[in-house]
């Protein structure tokens, strides 16, 4: 029997919700179908079928020939999770398919493994969403014992995490004792052995414990009745290439078609999730800690006081300030290891002019250059410095004098990852000095092998990044060199990402944790060194409700790009669609686009009401795809 089948293409950039198709064979509502589409065949989700002597009327009203579909693979996905996928491509403002094709392995949708052909049964119920803060250790605990008392009534349990390193640490930690109900997915799987997992995990005839990060949310288990999502306010959460979705959005989404319990868990949650507990729309799973406790003993140091001359009155610049000196002579004497966060990587991330205080920055992106040392490799002197912009990567040579006002006088500011190794190993030639950022662990063995050097050195000393702290154990002694460079980025979300780094950075410190500025007036440093979260929370919100950011407004953020002339046409026409709801039209800063030689302009609207707006939604939807669309967006930038 030939059956008109109305399908959704799983695939970026098709540029359709759905399309049509005929085929002989079973392809029912839920079902996972191949279909060709141009020169390729791209897998598609079966949203109505029916007979063809039914759909004689659309067949004969349609303007194209339809084609014929290829095989079915039954029903790969729940229905449940495709619910979840059209609610959360709606609210992204994208098409269900390349949500679906987004949150789905690749492997799974490419090589489906044998999936059923009756349709699995349907799920639902009062999802229960709870909040769940403290520290690392509580979390730990909790998970082992809840994961056991969840086998006993039956139910399976996912635990998404934001990086391959966390679902490696959680397997090793909760599988003890019940191995062989513990399934651990991540990216850095191979095709075969995704799809080797999975079929064990669909099959798997007793409860189970899924360990990976969120696109494997998509695994078909009726009985799964929990999904934790660890690390909540981790940013990994939220995609950075189309369909820019955020994957916390998706399970909330998902308990809510699915039913059962979903817990938000973190050691400090995201502001516009605490705000969800005070709407009630969210749960204590346990009252939550807004007290993060240390046994670290906590020093705060002003280096515009530490770094004054007390004779003459002036300041000379060191990223080593006296306490920090004697933290490191006594590790050089106990033999204990110190970590130095340092918030750029290079020699200074920053540079002014003394005369007219202009920033140098990049002439593509607007970005502040940052100095850094290159070798006798790459250079044809044996040493130079160079200018290098973190955001697009571009390259110049370190100048001599002020751009916008011809000064001799530029003042290199900040201490970067070499500047600190550097002048560590120079005060201190007996410890040793691992780095660890970017470039020196330019891979994830690289990254690994230069934390175990650390781990296993007694007295070693690691100048880091962020990019190092997820590989952290707990350390002695942690010390920020410094991390004003920060607030050198106009990030309506910056307050809150350094004050939940410096509260993980605490956590991480055994008996000493040293927080060296010279911004010694921002309250989010004296938050950060007692662990007052509440009183964070409180300020955080305030200030966010008087500007208008989430969670009291829903940003959207659109990019246009092309030549001047093009990109600013463009951002006018839109601009002018969008006129109800006063958008804001502005340069881009990340300079992305500019690699190329042209413009991205930005234009940010601020949603008053409850989001999705159906008539700005039906606009954005209709906009050409090269106009980048994102919704609830990180930065503003």
């Amino acid at each position: 029997m030939i059956r008109i089948i109305s399908v959704v293409p799983i695939a970026r950039g098709v540029g359709k919700e759905t399309l049509t198709y005929f085929t002989a064979r079973d392809a029912r509502e839920g079902m996972l179908i191949s279909v060709p589409l141009r020169s390729r065949k791209i897998p598609a989700l079966v949203l109505a079928s029916k007979e063809a002597a039914l759909g004689k009327a659309d067949i004969k009203a349609a303007n194209f020939a339809l084609k014929r579909a290829g095989e079915s693979k039954g029903y790969v996905l729940s229905p449940a999770f495709v619910r979840a996928a059209a609610r959360t491509a709606r609210f992204f403002a994208a098409h269900t398919g390349a949500v679906v094709e987004a949150l789905t392995p690749a492997a799974i949708l490419e090589g489906a493994p044998t999936a059923p052909k009756t349709a699995p049964p349907a799920t639902g119920g009062q999802a229960e969403k709870l909040l769940f803060q403290a520290d690392e250790a509580e979390r730990d605990a909790f998970y082992k014992s809840f994961i056991r008392e969840e086998f006993a009534k039956k139910h399976s349990l996912f635990l998404a995490v934001p990086t391959v390193r966390d679902a490696e640490r959680l397997h090793a930690l909760l599988c003890r004792g019940i191995e062989e109900h513990v399934f651990l997915f991540h990216s850095e799987f191979g095709k075969k052995e995704i799809i080797a997992r999975w079929k064990k995990a669909v099959r798997h005839p007793h409860p189970a414990l899924v360990i990976g990060t969120a696109p494997f949310l998509s695994l078909p288990r009726s009985d799964m009745e929990t999904v934790i999502v660890e690390k909540e306010h981790s940013p990994a959460y939220k995609m950075q290439r189309r369909p820019f979705v955020d994957l916390r959005t998706f399970a909330e989404f998902y308990a809510e078609e699915r039913g059962g319990k979903l817990i938000l868990a973190d050691l400090k949650l995201r502001t516009e999730t605490l705000y969800k507990r005070d709407e009630r729309s969210f749960a204590e799973l346990v009252p939550l800690k807004f007290r993060s406790l240390s046994e670290a003993r906590g020093i705060f140091v002003d280096m515009k006081e530490d770094n004054k001359n007390p004779v003459s009155g002036k300041t000379a610049f060191t990223p080593i300030g006296k306490d920090l000196r004697a933290l490191l002579h006594r590790a050089t004497e106990s033999g204990e290891r110190v970590f130095l966060f340092v918030s750029r990587r290079g020699l200074h991330p920053v540079t002014i002019c003394n005369d007219c205080g202009s920033v140098v920055l990049c002439e593509r992106c607007k970005a502040p250059l940052v100095l850094h040392r290159v070798d006798s490799s790459r250079s044809t002197a044996e040493v130079k410095n160079i200018f290098m912009c973190h955001s697009c990567r571009r390259e110049t040579a370190s100048r001599d004098r002020c751009e916008g006002c011809g000064s001799w006088r530029l003042a290199p500011l900040g201490a970067g990852t070499e500047f600190t190794e550097e002048t560590v190993r120079a005060e201190f030639p007996s410890l040793r000095v691992v780095r660890l950022d970017k470039e020196t662990g330019a891979s994830r063995v690289k990254a690994e092998a230069l934390a175990d050097e650390f781990v296993k050195t007694p007295g070693s000393v690691l100048v880091g990044t962020e990019f190092a702290i997820s590989l952290l154990p707990r350390v002695p002694h942690i010390a920020v060199v410094s991390c004003d460079a920060f607030f050198v980025i106009p990030d309506f979300r910056i307050n809150e990402r350094v004050f939940a780094m410096l509260l993980a950075l605490r956590a991480k410190a055994e008996k000493t944790f040293l927080l060296q500025t010279r911004m010694p007036h921002l309250p989010v440093f004296k938050e950060s060194m007692r662990g007052d979260i509440a009183n964070f929370y409180r300020e955080e919100l305030r200030v966010r409700k008087e500007f208008g950011y989430p969670p009291f407004r829903t940003l959207v953020k659109l990019s246009v790009s092309g030549t001047e002339e093009k990109a600013r046409a463009e951002a006018a026409r839109i601009a002018e669609l969008l006129v109800a709801w006063h958008p804001v039209v502005f340069p881009a800063r990340d300079g992305v686009a500019q690699r190329g030689g042209g413009t991205t302009l930005r234009i940010l609207v601020k949603v008053t009401h409850r989001w999705p707006d159906k008539e700005l939604l039906k606009i954005l939807m209709a906009l050409p795809p090269s106009v980048e669309v994102r919704v609830d967006p990180e930065d503003t930038l």
